[in-house]
This record gives C-alpha cells, structure tokens and sequence, in this order.
C-alpha cells in the first residue's frame, strides 16, 4: 500500500470516529422509544416511567414508553430487535429475559447476539403478597395452608419463566408445598386479579405491588430478598423461616447490536447520572429498588452468567419448552 493510500484510510477512519463522536454529543434529536416487554401497572413499567422522565429531562426530547405485553416478555423484545441499530429504540429487559432462552423453542431473537447491552439500572426483590380473605398472616401460616391444599392456592404472574413464577417455584422447592401458577400478561393484570380476589396469593416485584399493599387492598407477609426492606422494617423475609431462600429481579437497558458505541456510552452515563438525581432516588428507595449499575461489557458478562444460571434453576425445577 502506498503512502498516499494509508494516509487516506488513516483519514477515513479520523472522520468517521469524528462523525461518530458528533451523533453521540448530538443524541438524541428527537423522541426515544423505550420498549417495555410488560403491560403498564407492573415494576418495569413504572421503573421505565420514571427513568424516561428524567432522560427525557436531560435529553431535552421525550421518552415514549412503548408497552409491549405477551409471550412471557418475547413479544416486546422480537419487535425491538427488528428496530434500525441507531439507539432510538431501546428495550428494558428483566431477569426473565435470561430465562426464556430455556423455555420457550421459538424465539425470534437472541438476547446475547441481537443485543448490545447498555446499562444495568436496578435491582429489587419479589414481595409474597395475598388477598386479605386469605387465612395466612405469615410464611409459617401459608405454607401449613399450602400443604393442607397441595395444588389449590393460585398464584399470577407475568408469564411462565417471570419473576413472580420463578419466585413461587423457588418457594415450593425450600417448603416442600405445591402452588398453582396461572400465567398473566404482565403483574399489572396479575395484580387486578389479586385485588378482585380472583386469586389469593401473589409473589410480585415489590415495586409495583407496594401501593396496593399500602393502600391495604393486599397483605404483606414477606420479602424474598436476604435482608428486610428497610421502608417496612417490620415485614420479614422469607428466609427468615425457610433458610437460605432468597429471590432478587434485576432490570436493564439494551439496544440493537452494531448501535454506535458512543451512543451506547452516552445512554450509559446519562441513565447513570438519572439515578443520582434526587426523583429517582426517592423512587428506588420507597419502590424497593436499589440503584445497581454495570456498565456495558460488565452487564454483557452478568447477562450470560444469568442465563447459565437460569438453566440450572429450570433444569431443577423440570420446567419444560413450550
């Protein structure tokens, strides 16, 4: 290759990084759409809500959250990964994300290929929660109901292989009874039916059902996580009477793969500095949600050792493909 010709790849490549650099310092000029593979009412709803609003704060352009419910979370994320790699799409995933890979036989993407991760947000636990005709005020009293009733307590969650479905899978396992899981399109609609006593147990992400129980509509009777949630310090968790049980969701942010890494870098920090801020704060804390941020090879690396993880959980729990 001649001198003149390296010189002028050398130049090639200065501007297009220079390009590059200018889109991301520009991003975003118009609205970004968050998809949220749930239906509105449940805790990546209302995390994804509050996060676009102080995005869109800073970015000076709206965030328009994009609620796409069904097939356990897989409906949302095939309509995201057929959007342009030009970070104007982006998609919330949660813990189910990393499990529908051993569940379901077709799914239109692939979450580690399809894509690039941007930002772990959060991190929350489930919350074991009922309706108040339910006779159990405490784990010990449900799980002696549970094995009285082997097959008759109901539990809803936001599809087969979700956080709520994991989290009750995980509570037959360490008590030895045997709850009924009947899918819902998301823990907004499995929290209605909650409330109208359709059924009467419910292991939610806490975020979304802590109003209700606020409110008294439902009843609290533990956490899932390892230690108290220190907004109701006198709630306990359920390791407290099974030992070693323990459950926490996580929720992220990813955009299709071959997205500009200066755009990806620029979502990062801004979600990051969001979190700091004073509204987000107070909504992590009094919604349950701890601020758990990983940056994105960090959150490309956690993300498959979820679903390794997730493998081994359904693998045990002889939870089958549909």
């Amino acid at each position: 290759m001649t001198i003149s010709k390296v010189v002028f790849a050398g130049l090639t490549a200065v501007s297009a990084l220079i390009a590059t650099v200018s889109v991301a310092q520009d991003y975003p000029v118009k609205p970004v759409r968050l998809i949220v593979t749930f239906p509105p009412g449940g805790g990546a709803d209302m995390l994804a809500r509050a996060l676009g609003k102080q995005l869109g704060e800073r970015w000076k352009n709206s965030v328009v959250i994009d609620n796409r419910g069904g097939g356990d979370g897989a409906i949302g994320a095939a309509v995201a990964v057929k959007t342009p790699p030009d970070g104007y799409t982006l998609l919330m995933v949660i813990s189910t994300h990393t499990v529908l890979p051993h569940i379901k036989r077709s799914l239109q993407y692939d979450i580690t290929q399809d894509f690039t991760p941007v930002v772990r947000v959060a991190e929350a636990p489930n919350i074991v929660v009922t309706h108040p005709s339910l006779p159990a005020r405490n784990i010990p009293e449900l799980i002696a109901l549970a094995k009285k009733n082997p097959g008759q307590l109901d539990y809803p969650g936001s599809g087969y292989g979700g956080p709520a479905h994991l989290a009750g899978v995980l509570f037959d396992q360490f008590a030895g009874t045997k709850l009924n899981f009947i899918p819902y399109k998301g823990a907004g609609p499995s929290l209605v039916a909650l409330m109208g006593g359709h059924v009467t147990l419910m292991f939610p992400a806490i975020t979304g059902a802590l109003p209700h129980v606020r409110s008294g509509k439902i009843r609290a009777l533990a956490v899932t996580s390892e230690k108290r949630y220190v907004e109701m310090p006198d709630l306990p968790t359920v390791g407290e009477t099974l030992k070693g049980y323990a459950f926490v969701g996580w929720y992220g942010l990813v955009s299709r793969t071959g997205t500009p890494a200066a755009i990806v870098d620029k979502v990062h920090a801004d979600t990051v500095a969001a979190l700091d801020s004073k509204e987000l704060r107070d909504f992590l804390r009094l919604g349950g949600l701890t601020a758990a941020v990983l940056n994105p090879a960090a959150f490309g690396t956690f993300i498959g050792g979820e679903i390794k993880q997730a493998a081994k959980l359904v693998a045990s729990a002889g939870l089958t493909k549909d």
